[in-house]
């Protein structure tokens, strides 16, 4: 046999030795399984991860959000109870008109004037106390809060002192008359301006989530 012959007969011998190329690639995909397995296993635990961050920003946002409206509420109630202890007030001049021509007598005018000022004292104190309990939620309203406390313990200071002139029969009806009557201007300036407040607060919590709902 010539060199060229024996040349020939060991490449023939390779060629039917050589692994064909699907077997190949399935060793590739054998040594490549580990690999692939703990990418997914990586892909999968990232996955759930943002996943559950995501879920827990909701939950944050939402506690947030329920925290927000449950002290705008009890504010909107504390100033609408501020609000109607001060209808009673607004009214002192009405009673004392009537107490002017003898229909009503001191004792009943004297009730209805401890009433204005129990009312207003337990509702201005429970507005303050309703905003120091969510302070970091309302802090925005602290201005508007410490202008009706102060201008609230002002009217009960006049209104008691109506009361000591009811008392002394020399008191000059007609200084009674200009302290009711400054009793009633702040009555009515505070009246407005706890409807505007109410408006804001309103508007800032309850307004602003349902114009996120839309």
């Amino acid at each position: 046999m010539s060199s060229e012959q024996l040349l020939d007969v060991l490449k023939q011998f390779h060629d039917y030795s050589k692994a064909p190329y699907w077997s190949s690639f399935f060793q590739s995909v054998t040594y490549l399984s580990p690999l692939i397995a703990l990418l997914s296993i990586f892909v999968a635990y990232f996955a759930v991860n943002r996943t559950q961050k995501k879920n827990k920003e909701n939950d944050n946002d939402k506690v947030i959000r329920e925290l927000r409206l449950k002290a705008a509420d009890d504010f909107i109630e504390a100033i609408s109870n501020v609000k109607m202890s001060f209808h009673d007030t607004v009214a002192v001049k009405q009673v004392w008109e009537i107490y002017l021509c003898g229909q009503t007598n001191t004792a009943t005018l004297e009730n209805y004037i401890d009433k204005c000022i129990s009312e207003q004292y337990k509702s201005t104190l429970m507005m303050a106390i309703q905003f120091k309990k969510r302070k970091i939620i309302l802090k925005e309203y602290e201005r508007q809060v410490e202008h009706i406390y102060e201008t609230g313990s002002k009217m009960g200071r006049s209104l008691t002192l109506f009361k000591t002139y009811l008392s002394q029969p020399n008191t000059n009806k007609t200084r009674i008359s200009e302290l009711i009557s400054d009793i009633e201007s702040n009555s009515k300036g505070l009246n407005d301006h706890l409807n505007k407040l109410l408006i804001i607060v309103q508007d800032n919590f309850i307004g602003k989530i349902l114009q996120g709902e839309d």
